[in-house]
């Protein structure tokens, strides 16, 4: 619960700034999986799951306009891993098992991300190069940009 107490302190701070648009990597999605991988495993107490869970429904419907989440298949994302970072040494973290249940999670917590924020997209890139999926994420995100844009013009000029 402090850690996702520390993410909601560092979203707020972002969006108290005079930036238009803010992107986050990870954040609290992120750890509602690990949260999510900890209840499954038995580390952690329905009680304190099902409560970082409704916090998590709360803080993203307040705080998140768009929300993306990619995920590929375990080898894929090693090797891109391992090309991002020219490193060839085995990743004691990053490994299949810990990627294969990651994108497990995201399978299971699908409708809770999708009914926590206004828009939402789930994309598997397994299958597209990086390009494309910043073509892809752009081309998603871009009318959302729009209507919120024009919601607020209109607001602001008291339009209807």
């Amino acid at each position: 619960m402090i850690i996702i107490e520390e993410v909601i302190k560092q979203l707020e701070d972002a969006l108290n700034s005079d930036n238009e648009i803010i992107l986050i990597d990870r954040s609290i999605n992120d750890r509602q999986i690990w949260n999510y991988r900890r209840y499954v495993r038995g580390d952690m107490l329905e009680e304190l799951y099902q409560e970082a869970r409704e916090k998590y429904r709360v803080i993203s419907r307040a705080l998140i306009d768009f929300l993306v989440i990619t995920y590929a298949e375990p080898l894929i994302s090693l090797k891109r891993d391992y090309n991002a970072n020219l490193a060839l040494e085995k990743r004691t973290f990053l490994n299949v098992d810990n990627i294969n249940e990651y994108n497990e999670s995201l399978n299971d917590l699908k409708e809770l991300f999708e009914t926590s924020v206004e828009d939402s997209v789930l994309l598997d890139t397994t299958s597209m190069s990086m390009n494309d999926v910043s073509v892809e994420i752009a081309s998603q995100i871009m009318p959302a940009m729009r209507k919120r844009y024009i919601k607020s013009f209109k607001q602001k000029y008291h339009l209807k």
